[in-house]
């Protein structure tokens, strides 16, 4: 009965290195176009900071205000394939924008 009733808090946190390295894999992973290579790197990197930001604060409100807020990989790893299919729907969208402005340009002249 007591096992039935108990809740294990078994989430342990991932090493900044390690959400960088996952980030760079999807974003690597989803042929994302753009000019800048490094720029895949910096937006990791800003994804592994964030959820490691995330992770303090949460502790930080366990403290003070003795609310659980669990931060997990899953969650991790939704924010970052949210943003690579967020991004790759936004680029579709610009793409398809200017070649409706090119051809019309083009036909204009």
């Amino acid at each position: 009965a007591i096992v039935s009733g108990t809740t294990f808090d078994w989430f342990l946190p991932w090493p900044e290195e390690a959400l960088t390295e996952v980030a760079m894999k999807f974003l690597t992973g989803a042929d994302l176009t753009t000019e800048d290579p490094s720029l895949i790197g910096n937006i990791a990197s800003v994804f592994g900071n964030s959820h490691t930001a995330v992770i303090h604060q949460s502790t930080k409100m366990q403290i003070e205000q003795k609310r659980h807020n669990y931060v997990t990989p899953t969650n991790y790893l939704e924010l970052v394939k949210g943003y690579v299919s967020t991004l790759k729907e936004k680029q579709d969208t610009i793409g398809s924008n200017a070649f409706k402005l090119r051809n019309g340009l083009h036909k204009l002249d």
